[in-house]
């Protein structure tokens, strides 16, 4: 169970379900298939990642990601980790600032080593929130040129 404060609200993760409780919106649970989330601070609910893929494109990794709500993105942390618990920073990938929704992608070299990947999710006020991880093996790499692990 992780407990998450913000101005007069209060949320609380649950087995990957999101409880918060705020005077404007009353009480409301969140447990998306298109976007699992992880709080950080409190960020404004109109953000959602979703359509979060990692595929082979010959030698290299490919992220791609849609964004609603992407006026009020500042920044895409991409971390990656070989052991799904240390995340590094692998890059960072700026906001468009246009309106609505936007498409986003980041390529890397691939390696012979299983990745997992997920984004930090920072709007304009420093808040943010992580996706789910998603994974890209060896094996994939070898299966398949075009492959694609869906959040």
């Amino acid at each position: 169970m992780k407990l998450y404060t913000s101005f007069l609200s209060i949320g609380i993760l649950l087995g990957g379900i999101y409880f918060s409780l705020s005077p404007e919106e009353g009480l409301s649970v969140s447990s998306s298939s298109r976007s699992a989330i992880t709080r950080v601070n409190d960020i404004d609910k109109s953000v959602e990642v979703f359509n979060f893929t990692a595929g082979i494109n010959g030698d290299k990794v490919d992220l791609q990601w849609k964004v609603n709500g992407n006026d009020e993105i500042n920044q895409f942390e991409i971390e990656k980790s070989t052991d799904g618990k240390n995340f590094k920073t692998a890059a960072l990938v700026f906001g468009t600032d246009n309106p609505g929704t936007d498409n986003y992608m980041y390529y890397e070299k691939a390696t012979d080593q299983k990745i997992q990947y997920r984004l930090k999710v920072i709007d304009k006020r420093g808040s943010g929130f992580y996706s789910q991880t998603i994974e890209v093996t060896p094996a994939q790499m070898n299966e398949s040129r075009d492959y694609q692990a869906h959040l």
